[in-house]
């Protein structure tokens, strides 16, 4: 691999971090260490066969792009300048709690495709519609600046359900664009759930 609107979007104070771990994942391979084949992650893409990476088999881009956030593998999107359609998703159940947030970091070093797009969702299993809690695109003001955000969304309104947590990136083939997630996190009154090795 050579180069490869936001909506519910919420501050939280960074204290909420400093509360500690758990071993009872609610999202499995948070930060996709176990590689692909993934047997946490549903992967999809059009020419690489998945968007998961790791800087031994695909590169960091140009040179000045970061990698992965945390650990060995992060996921990659985009990555090309043909068109690229590329998923990670995973079935995860929700518990019941007064505060809930979906935590993950985001990376945009590349934007050159005029019409490139990645968006999360959240969606009930069987049911068609797709709920989008967080998009963005090329005309994203971070987009080309190298570094990785923390993207916080409120999902208490999804409390005690089981849903379909869905990374969804198009490329349109016009220019690389690239979109860079790693450690996906489930935040619960102020517990961070996440796999214990990771």
């Amino acid at each position: 691999m050579i180069s490869k609107s936001h909506k519910y979007l919420i501050l939280i104070p960074l204290f909420i971090y400093q509360f500690g771990f758990t071993g009872t994942p609610i999202i499995n391979d948070s930060s996709f260490e176990i590689g692909t084949p993934n047997t946490a992650w549903t992967e999809t893409s059009t020419n690489f066969g998945s968007p998961i990476c790791e800087i031994a088999t695909c590169g960091n881009g140009t040179g000045t792009s970061t990698g992965p956030h945390s650990g060995n593998f992060w996921a990659w999107f985009g990555g090309t300048s043909a068109f690229e359609e590329a998923t990670l998703s995973q079935t995860i159940t929700i518990p019941n709690a007064n505060l809930i947030f979906l935590s993950f970091y985001l990376d945009m070093p590349t934007c050159n495709d005029t019409d490139a797009k990645i968006e999360v969702s959240l969606s009930e299993p069987n049911n068609s519609a797709t709920l989008i809690m967080y998009s963005t695109n090329q005309d994203d003001p971070n987009c080309g600046i190298t570094g990785y955000r923390n993207i916080v969304i409120d999902i208490t309104t999804f409390a005690n359900s089981t849903r379909i947590l869905e990374f969804h990136s198009i490329n349109q083939g016009n220019g690389t664009t690239n979109f860079y997630i790693d450690d996906v996190n489930i935040i619960v009154n102020d517990i961070i759930y996440k796999n214990s090795f990771e």
